[in-house]
């Protein structure tokens, strides 16, 4: 579904992206971690068609996405930024039919209201209709903001997947509903070939859900593959400097981590005693 081919991208002299390759495909839910300016936004933006590579290609659906027109991208593809933009005297339902403006001009039908509605059941935000998105706190403006990206991307299926794209959606949402965030994504991935690129700083997470885990350090992949096989402690101490035990339970194919602190306080205390 989505193909990055050494892509790079820099502002000024800063390299934001260097040289990545990574793949997306349907069906497929790719977790990108790695520490604070790692390029994971950067890297997102790109695969989103929200900003161009300087060098490489990016192509969606085996097109190049320079070539793509807006309103046909949004019809396949879904993006969700870290920005918050102020949705003034706006309703929930309102916001989520923002959804629905690559299909319908503006001009919504039943059917959309319908979506936006099943959209908020979905994303656990049905608590929240006909409240208005400004009254809302920073996690059920995240809630509503997913049900609005589930809308977008409502109609895609098997034989026409969809692409969703989240920059840090699980920030500001309490466990359960990180969980429950999560728990969507694997099932729209698992029933209708949703392909997903999220970016989560919870590695726990990342290993319960991803099928696929790209690691980002210094605008440059460094690790990609399952769970299982990026999981180590040797990559946990020198990309996110922490100590980890990384467990392996029996029967059960997602590694599970135990992180006690950083790498170097660890190492101190250690030479210490």
């Amino acid at each position: 579904m989505l193909e990055l081919r050494k892509v790079s991208w820099a502002v000024r002299s800063a390299l934001l992206v260097d040289e990545v390759t990574l793949s997306c495909t349907s069906g497929t839910l790719t977790a990108v971690i790695g520490p604070n300016g790692a390029g994971k936004s950067s890297l997102i933006k790109l695969a989103a068609g929200i900003r161009f590579p300087n060098s490489g290609d990016a192509e969606f659906l085996r097109r190049p996405l320079r070539e793509w027109k807006n309103r046909d991208l949004a019809k396949h593809r879904a993006y969700l930024g870290q920005e918050r933009h102020a949705m003034f005297q706006f309703s929930t339902e309102e916001v989520v039919l923002f959804g629905r403006n690559p299909f319908n001009q503006g001009h919504e039908s039943v059917r959309d209201r319908e979506i936006a509605n099943e959209a908020l059941e979905e994303a656990g935000a049905g608590s929240l209709r006909g409240r208005l998105y400004e009254t809302l706190s920073g996690g059920e403006k995240q809630r509503v903001q997913f049900a609005r990206c589930l809308a977008q991307i409502w109609n895609c299926d098997m034989e026409s997947p969809g692409f969703l794209l989240l920059d840090e959606p699980s920030s500001n949402l309490d466990l359960a509903h990180q969980h429950h965030l999560l728990e969507t994504l694997r099932r729209r991935c698992d029933q209708h070939g949703l392909a997903v690129m999220i970016i989560l700083h919870d590695l726990q997470l990342a290993a319960t859900y991803a099928d696929q885990i790209a690691v980002m350090q210094c605008g440059r992949l460094v690790r990609n593959g399952t769970p299982t096989e990026v999981f180590e402690e040797d990559m946990l101490r020198d990309v996110f400097e922490v100590d980890a035990t990384v467990i392996h339970p029996p029967n059960d194919p997602r590694p599970r981590l135990v992180i006690r602190g950083r790498a170097s306080v660890a190492l101190n205390a250690a030479v210490s005693d």
